[in-house]
């Protein structure tokens, strides 16, 4: 890694971190025996990500990178539990970590054009879709302010799901 101010340095890694840390704590959920064990072990992950961090080639994929430490903080937690040192075979863990990195630029890739399929659409729509999926209010209060009743917002909103989904599926086929 080259000699970067270390604020910089801890940005690329907040930003790094940030963009994938659920696709991190999903693998070691498939790969762990149980929520609690995948918990203190995504933590234990977390740690050794920053630790090594400094030694982090800018070349490789972080989330490749971040995938096989994950990997093998479950192998050394399985071990230090007195459990089974594998849950799964090499091979499988193999296949998991790969479909993970896989199933990682196929989301991203869907983000991308779901984005752009959401600026496409109309105002009054892509405010709908903002205060319904933002989580800040439920879906009552927002039928109510906009004058509706629920169960017509729901329609809306399957509607507006329905134009987004196509608009993605054919970004996606255009790429």
């Amino acid at each position: 890694m080259d000699h970067q101010e270390p604020q910089l340095v801890q940005e690329d890694f907040v930003a790094l971190f940030t963009a994938n840390q659920r696709r991190i704590f999903g693998f070691v959920v498939s790969i762990s025996p149980s929520w609690a064990d995948a918990d203190e072990i995504f933590q234990r992950v977390c740690l050794v990500l920053w630790k090594k961090w400094p030694g982090y080639e800018h070349e490789d994929k972080f989330l490749a990178w971040a995938l096989q430490i994950a990997r093998l903080e479950v192998v050394k937690f399985m071990s230090q539990r007195s459990r089974r040192k594998e849950i799964y075979s090499d091979e499988a863990l193999d296949l998991i970590q790969s479909r993970t990195c896989e199933m990682s630029a196929d989301l991203s890739e869907r983000m991308v054009a779901l984005e752009k399929c959401v600026k496409k659409l109309p105002e009054e729509q892509r405010d709908l879709v903002r205060r319904c999926y933002s989580g800040t209010q439920k879906i009552k209060e927002i039928a109510e302010a906009i004058g509706v009743n629920a169960q017509s917002l729901y329609l809306k909103l399957q509607r507006i799901r329905k134009v987004l989904h196509q608009c993605v599926d054919k970004s996606l086929a255009e790429i």
